[in-house]
């Protein structure tokens, strides 16, 4: 068996006597609209809404190791780039250039 869905009801159990003074369908009120869903802001649907459906999946849970990991690689890229002039400025430094 494979759980397909699940169902939420209440169940009142009254006297006999109150039983047949009001018997089912008879002299009930209607039933009470439900709450609405609480459904989440984005549609998981990739084919019609991809990026707000990746922003919500991907950047929720890791948006601080992303920026984390962008941040370390863009000094690292700085840091190569120091390495690669710095000869080049320290020759002409020393040569007066």
């Amino acid at each position: 068996m494979i759980l397909q869905g699940k169902v939420e009801m209440e169940m009142i159990l009254v006297p006999i006597a109150e039983a047949e003074d009001k018997p089912v369908g008879k002299g009930w009120d209607s039933p009470d609209p439900l709450p609405p869903p609480d459904r989440p802001d984005t549609s998981f649907s990739w084919f019609r809404n991809p990026w707000k459906a990746f922003y919500f999946v991907v950047c929720r849970y890791y948006k601080w190791k992303m920026i984390c990991c962008c941040s370390t690689f863009l000094f690292i890229l700085l840091f190569c780039c120091a390495l690669y002039a710095f000869p080049g400025y320290l020759v002409k430094r020393i040569l007066g250039a």
